[in-house]
């Protein structure tokens, strides 16, 4: 939609709005609050089932928080920050590990806070919580931690910065029409997601068999089997052999992760640090975080050759 009149919006990423929508500071129209330290939970306190629901980054998943998966604290933790304790429409932003995941709360069915590592953002009621999710979701958050950032890498949102994210507000009902507008575009955009998911999900299926097949039973399919003496492998070409891995390889060795919380350790010129999602069952040409001379030698990392096969051990 065209409008009539535009005006500079005062924030050099955003350039022009509308000339009838206001531009604000987050701090002045949403709380954002998180789990202080002095509050930490520990893991053993973590529960099943008990009365309020706890809130991880893990919980996130296709803008809603899937409550099934929560662990859950008692009812005196709960108690301890009202300031963190949930409402429906409240909406969440990851502040550590995969930054900036946002999550809208509904359909709760009993009491819920936060662990660390989430913001709880709760809005007045200039905002129509629906396009203040969308807003976020859009580039805003991403180029304003661009902008922020001063070319280091972010690893962690931190509030006092987060709040001066500047927000752009239309009239209440501009921004539920343009909330309608993106449930129903992304809705369908996702629906079709989904059915391409379904199909490379097949398609996966139908790549493991074929390498599974040929790396255990070979090409010729006419040739001679024997029973390989692994249940899960079963039959082998006769005139394959069968070894464990340790026999396979020269040397089989795992790494270290240097503290992200010690600047020095990480430097977008330094090594290559090979970690879990640098992995796309392919070959590895590059990786997303590199490490300085100093991380190297007090964190007493290892080098390994090139060709050597990497296998994720965890997540």
């Amino acid at each position: 939609m065209k409008y009539d009149q535009y005006k500079d919006s005062g924030v050099e990423w955003i350039g022009e709005v509308p000339s009838h929508w206001e531009v604000c500071r987050l701090k002045n129209y949403c709380s954002l609050k998180a789990r202080i330290g002095w509050k930490g939970l520990r893991s053993d306190e973590f529960e099943e089932d008990s009365y309020a629901y706890l809130v991880t980054g893990q919980d996130f998943g296709n803008s809603k928080i899937d409550w099934t998966k929560c662990y859950q604290i008692n009812k005196t933790r709960y108690q301890e920050d009202p300031y963190i304790q949930l409402e429906n429409e409240n909406i969440l932003i990851t502040k550590d590990g995969t930054i900036g995941k946002i999550a809208i709360v509904d359909n709760l069915d009993k009491p819920a806070c936060l662990n660390s590592g989430v913001f709880v953002l709760k809005q007045k009621n200039i905002f129509n919580s629906n396009y203040l999710y969308w807003a976020l979701c859009s580039t805003l958050l991403k180029d304003f931690n661009t902008y922020t950032s001063s070319g280091t890498t972010i690893l962690h949102l931190y509030q006092n910065v987060f709040e001066e994210m500047p927000l752009i507000v239309p009239p209440f009902s501009e921004q539920q029409a343009i909330a309608n507008y993106l449930d129903a575009k992304c809705g369908e955009i996702n629906r079709a997601i989904d059915v391409q998911k379904k199909k490379i999900d097949l398609l996966n299926e139908l790549k493991q068999t074929v390498i599974t097949n040929a790396v255990t039973k070979g090409l010729n399919p006419n040739v001679p089997m024997k029973d390989s003496g692994v249940e899960w492998i079963g039959e082998v070409p006769e005139h394959w052999k069968v070894m464990k891995t340790s026999l396979a390889f020269s040397n089989i060795g795992s790494g270290t992760t240097p503290s992200t919380s010690t600047p020095k350790y990480y430097d977008e010129n330094g090594a290559y640090w090979l970690q879990t999602g640098d992995l796309t069952d392919s070959i590895v040409i590059d990786t997303s975080k590199k490490v300085t001379t100093t991380a190297i030698k007090e964190c007493n990392l290892k080098f390994y050759p090139q060709n050597s096969v990497v296998i994720a051990m965890y997540g």
